[in-house]
Order: C-alpha cells, then sequence, then structure tokens
C-alpha cells in the first residue's frame, strides 16, 4: 500500500468515527493536517487546516449562538455571550476532539509527533474547528448543524448550562443579591509577546480589589479574577 493510500485508509476510519462519508476526501484530510506536515509531506496535500480552522471557529460560534438565543429566551445579551464563550473554549473542544479520536488521525511532521502533537490540546481543538468548516464545505451548512447539535447536545443541557455559567455572571448575581453593587474589572498589565501574551486583571467591588486572575485572552482573565473573588466573597458571607 502506498503512502497515498494509507491516508486515504485513515481517512475511511475517520469518517466511519464521525458519522459523515465526504464527497471530497481531501477536504476531510485537510482538516487534520498540522502545518509541520506540509513542510516535510507537502506531496501528500497541499495545505495545512489552518484556513479551514478559521472557518470552523466562525460556523460554530454561530450554531451556538443560535441554538442558546432560541433555547434560552430568559437571558440577555450579555449573559448569552459570556455562555457561549464558556461552551466554545478550547477546553471544550479538546474534550469532544478527544471524543472523536481526531488525535489518532492527525498528519503532523515528525517534530511534532515525537513532542507529543497528538495529544497537544490547541492542535485538538484546532482540528477540530477545521473538520467543521471541511463538513460545511463538503456537506453544507444544515449537515454541520445536525453534527455540532448532537455533539453539544449534552452540553447544552439547562443542567450544565447552570453548571457552565460563566463565572463573571456568577459574581454579578452575587455581589447584586448581597451587595447592592456590581464588580468592574481592570486590566493591570500583559506580558509576551504578541502571539503568546499573558493577560492580568483585577476585579473591585467599589474601590476594594476581591480577585484576581491571569489568562491568555483578556477574557479568561477577567473569568479566573471573578471564581477568585466568588471564593474569598462567599467564605466572608458564611
Amino acid at each position: 500500500m502506498s503512502n497515498n493510500e494509507k491516508y486515504i485508509d485513515e481517512m475511511h476510519h475517520l469518517e466511519a468515527d464521525i458519522g459523515i462519508k465526504f464527497n471530497n476526501i481531501n477536504a476531510l484530510m485537510m482538516s487534520i493536517t498540522h502545518s509541520s506536515f506540509i513542510n516535510e509531506s507537502p506531496n501528500v496535500i497541499s495545505s495545512s487546516n489552518e484556513r479551514l480552522e478559521f472557518l470552523g471557529d466562525a460556523l460554530l460560534g454561530s450554531i451556538i449562538a443560535s441554538e442558546l438565543y432560541s433555547t434560552h429566551d430568559e437571558m440577555d445579551e450579555g449573559a448569552l455571550t459570556e455562555l457561549r464563550a464558556s461552551l466554545v473554549r478550547a477546553e471544550t473542544l479538546t474534550e469532544i476532539a478527544k471524543e472523536l479520536n481526531l488525535g489518532n488521525y492527525l498528519l503532523l511532521g515528525q517534530g511534532e509527533e515525537q513532542t507529543g502533537g497528538r495529544k497537544r490540546p490547541s492542535n485538538l481543538s484546532r482540528a477540530f474547528e477545521a473538520l467543521l468548516g471541511a463538513i460545511f464545505l463538503d456537506q453544507g451548512y444544515e449537515k454541520l448543524n445536525k453534527f455540532v447539535t448532537k455533539l453539544f447536545k449534552d452540553r447544552l443541557s439547562n443542567n450544565n448550562i447552570n453548571h457552565l455559567q460563566d463565572p463573571k455572571s456568577k459574581l454579578q448575581e452575587f455581589v447584586q443579591r448581597t451587595k447592592k453593587t456590581a464588580p468592574t474589572y481592570t486590566l493591570v498589565k500583559e506580558t509576551g509577546p504578541e502571539h503568546h501574551k499573558l493577560f492580568t486583571v483585577d476585579v473591585y467591588l467599589n474601590d476594594e480589589i476581591v480577585g484576581s486572575g491571569n489568562g491568555k485572552r483578556k477574557l479568561d482573565a477577567e473569568r479566573n479574577a471573578a471564581e477568585d473573588a466568588l471564593v474569598k466573597l462567599i467564605q466572608i458571607d458564611t
């Protein structure tokens, strides 16, 4: 069996795992192709999954937003935005990628393979988003929508939604209920290069710092600061 035949055979196994038969098998192969593989094996496939990742990210956000909008009319814009962010964060996408066994199929360069690339969360979450982009291009929006809502069914349940409620929303509700005020967030500093920044945020009640947090995005730092504040305030309240 030639290398190309081996890759095609693996794609058929992936089709079985995700339950979708592709019209263009190259679209599926591209979705799990890391840039390091292109550098070493340009004759196998011409592009990595980076552009598909961009497309899949936008489509996933749209589908989840539509689902939340139609099932949670009690939530305002801010709550819906925070909840969508919780559902589509990289950690969740990595979990789903593992459920689909995507790590087994990733096409990686030797260096990436040898340094644990099949289990690297960033590779898994990005491959999942790229897979969504590939499904859209090959199968259309309706098929993609069904695929996403099935994967997120349990995560979109009311019990899980309550558990996933963003810590910023929880803090907002807690302080309004107990202190009749609202938290404010201040960016303290950002460090690191442009592509790998670390943000530090403090959360205040009136003029008092009640929590601090770090994150790779400002929003993640705010969430971590809110969680820190909740732990401290609940201890004081009890």
